[in-house]
Parts: C-alpha cells; structure tokens; sequence
C-alpha cells in the first residue's frame, strides 16, 4: 500500500535501514529517500540502484535476486 508524506517521513527517521528486494529500480527514489533521512539503504543490484548508493558504500548493493546476500548483508549492518 502506500503510506502517506508524513507517516513516510517518521517511518524512516526511526528506521534501522531501508531493505530494496525491487527487481528493477529505474530512479531508487525510495533509496534517495531513506539517505536524506540519515538512514542507509541495502538493495538488489538493479536500475539505478549501484548508481545512488555506490557513492555512499558500495557494500550496500547486492547481487540481483540473492536473498540470501540481502539477508546476510544487512544482518552484518546491523550487527546480528
């Protein structure tokens, strides 16, 4: 569903991290989003994704369509 601007805004400022499973990202504005917010964002490698976060750390795209690399990834974020 969609979640409305201000919801979206407090959503993400006590977020963790943003967690992309798109298959196709053609903008990753839901990435640009969350590192506005402070927040790091770990995505399957696709569209523009490399594009938005390789700047930032590129230990934060993974392979497309591996799970598992995007279950381990972000467990080792966030330290588990």
């Amino acid at each position: 569903g969609t979640i409305p601007g201000g919801d979206l805004l407090q959503l993400l400022q006590t977020s963790q991290v943003l967690l992309s499973a798109s298959l196709y990202e053609g903008f990753g504005l839901s990435l640009i989003e969350a590192l506005a917010c402070g927040r790091p964002a770990i995505a399957f490698d696709a569209g523009a994704v490399r594009e938005v976060l390789a700047p930032v750390d590129d230990t934060l795209t993974v392979p497309l369509r591996d799970t598992a690399a995007l279950v381990r990834r972000t467990e080792e974020f966030l330290g588990l």
